[in-house]
């Protein structure tokens, strides 16, 4: 059995770490991730079944906090309130909304002055240190980081140097080219320059995507691997879940990018179907959002009039997650506004597949990639305009009026390609081809 190190800070490279590792000993590979430690609200967040606790080792290093931390001790003192966003907070006493807010831009201006390569760097020293350790006492094949956080990047980079291990460095999203990169123009560059650097010691790269090509400043020499996201095939076709007969349920899940999707078309069709058809009309009808809270979707809900149809229900751990998605009858995705996101997959759209429920691509270009993937999966449908968007909800709303339920016409064996298990005999194969190599 040959042994994996994964640098990794498994609650931010969650689902994909926590899902992807525990396949790779099938494929004889032994996965050992070092990670910050996790508290008991991360592990129940994270959900972490029996197949990862037996097939995979996890290593926690200290970790004193983030960069922000003294500024977070400062807010606890003043008042607010301990496991809520205190951005939100800060944003809703000083009544600035969205993410163009004063709020944001000094978040961001102080966070670019002192967290770098980001605000996880407090890490590195504690994390290396383990490395170290680990290195010395077991002979790993190959070493791995993952993002989110370059700081894992950084401490991969410098152990596989040390050690002489060849380093596959994954990106689930860009770095300093990232859709949503929040800094100035001056740290960007610094950020690409200090990327460039970085990569140039790669053995190999992984991408969640093709559109992030384009995206990673790798050495053009340097070969790229697609190994998309995915889903656990096997809890999902155990599971026995269905959703409600007597309401028509539409969930979303997960983070919403302000300027980079947009609600406000969804809501105006949902406002609209709420006079012109009677299910909706007569409040047998529903849509419930989880995930980081967001003033500014709750404020477009109202804008619309929509507000009475809309909960939106937080934070809830990644196994009441997926129990959420098999109990609706229908699964949105907000489509993506921004150009540089191109050729770029949500996580959420890959989850999405294995609730085996139909998926409604809201917004977005015509032509966006996601949208044709779930057409020829044949697991939804995209509709980038308000008309667009009746035109496809009614007829499923009509089906569930006439049977009260909604029929999902998914193609397994194309779905099931997308499955983590399938996806990390794909791991492996780049796993064996730079140990090879290195």
């Amino acid at each position: 059995m040959k042994k994996v190190l994964i640098v990794a800070n498994l609650l931010h490279a969650s689902p994909r770490m926590p899902n992807l590792t525990p396949f790779l000993q099938e494929n004889g590979w032994q996965a050992t991730i070092l990670t910050p430690p996790l508290t008991k609200e991360a592990r129940n967040q994270l959900g972490l079944g029996e197949k990862f606790t037996e097939n995979v080792k996890l290593c926690e290093a200290s970790y004193p906090g983030d960069a922000l931390r003294h500024w977070r001790k400062l807010l606890y003192f003043f008042g607010f309130k301990r496991g809520s966003s205190l951005t939100e907070q800060i944003k809703g006493t000083l009544h600035a909304h969205g993410e163009r807010s004063v709020v944001n831009r000094l978040l961001y201006f102080y966070q670019s002055l002192c967290a770098f390569p980001d605000t996880e760097k407090t890490w590195i020293k504690p994390a290396l240190k383990m490395g170290r350790e680990l290195l010395k006492k077991e002979g790993f094949d190959a070493i791995m980081s993952s993002s989110p956080y370059p700081s894992s990047h950084v401490v991969a980079e410098k152990l596989a140097g040390e050690f002489s291990v060849p380093w596959v460095c994954e990106f689930r999203d860009a770095w300093s080219l990232n859709h949503n990169y929040p800094f100035g123009s001056v740290r960007k560059k610094i950020d690409m320059v200090y990327e460039r650097k970085l990569l140039r010691a790669a053995h190999s790269i992984v991408i969640a995507a093709p559109g992030l090509r384009r995206m990673v400043l790798a050495p053009p020499q340097l070969k790229m691997t697609v190994v998309t996201n995915g889903f656990n095939l096997d809890v999902m076709k155990e599971s026995t879940l269905h959703p409600p007969r007597d309401r028509f349920v539409i969930t979303y899940t997960g983070n919403i990018y302000a300027g980079k999707q947009n609600p406000h078309v969804f809501f105006r069709a949902i406002k609209t179907l709420s006079e012109t058809h009677p299910l909706v009309r007569e409040g047998k009808f529903g849509i419930h959002f989880f995930g980081k809270p967001h003033g500014w979707v709750e404020d477009a809900a109202h804008e619309a009039g929509v507000e009475d149809l809309v909960l939106f229900k937080g934070l809830i751990p990644h196994d009441e997650v997926r129990l959420e998605q098999q109990q609706s009858h229908l699964l949105l995705n907000l489509g993506w506004n921004d150009e540089s996101f191109k050729g770029c997959y949500s996580i959420k759209f890959f989850e999405y597949l294995g609730a085996r429920r139909p998926i409604l691509i809201a917004g977005g270009p015509p032509d966006e990639e996601l949208k044709m993937l779930a057409e020829e999966l044949q697991v939804g449908f995209g509709a980038s305009r308000e008309e667009d968007i009746i035109a496809k909800l009614t007829p499923l709303l009509d089906e569930f009026t006439q049977k009260g339920s909604v029929a999902y016409q998914g193609i397994d064996e194309k779905v099931d390609h997308y499955s983590w298990r399938n996806l990390a005999k794909k791991l492996c194969g780049v796993l064996e081809e730079t140990q090879q190599k290195g």
